[in-house]
């Protein structure tokens, strides 16, 4: 079913550019979008591998939201873990992903410097909790 749909949207956007004899793109991700924007979920970890106090999960938050609307971004969700957080956003086809995730990890750490400054990020699926894991092992060998 969702190929289907998917062939009848690229057909669709295919037989528009021919009739009205303009180019048109078709871009596709797994998480899909709104508007001009691309869904994308990302994973940012406390530097120290401690859990979030409830005055960080606040800062995070607020430099999230405050980043989003400078880049013209719609923050969606945030899901905090022990150690970690997944915040689900739209942004703009012309920001790039790394410019707004990495601005808002420095942004919360004005506020206290407890984000490790890497992080994961995917516009294809939610991350399972297989790949959180993995990544997570990964950056902590990575501290050491």
């Amino acid at each position: 079913r969702d190929w289907a749909l998917l062939s009848l949207k690229e057909c669709r956007t295919f037989l528009e550019s021919v009739l009205l004899k303009e180019e048109e793109g078709f871009i596709s991700t797994g998480l899909g979008g709104e508007d001009n924007k691309l869904r994308y979920y990302f994973i940012v970890s406390s530097k120290d591998g401690l859990p979030f106090s409830e005055t960080h999960k606040d800062n995070l938050r607020r430099g999230f939201e405050a980043v989003s609307l400078k880049y013209k971004s719609e923050f969606e969700e945030i899901n905090f873990e022990a150690a970690y957080a997944i915040i689900g956003i739209l942004i703009p086809m012309d920001a790039a992903v790394g410019d707004v995730i990495e601005e808002g990890i420095s942004e919360c750490n004005k506020m206290g410097g407890f984000l490790f400054p890497d992080y994961y990020v995917t516009n294809v699926k939610k991350p399972a909790p297989e790949e959180i894991s993995k990544y997570l092992e990964e950056i902590s060998r990575g501290k050491k």
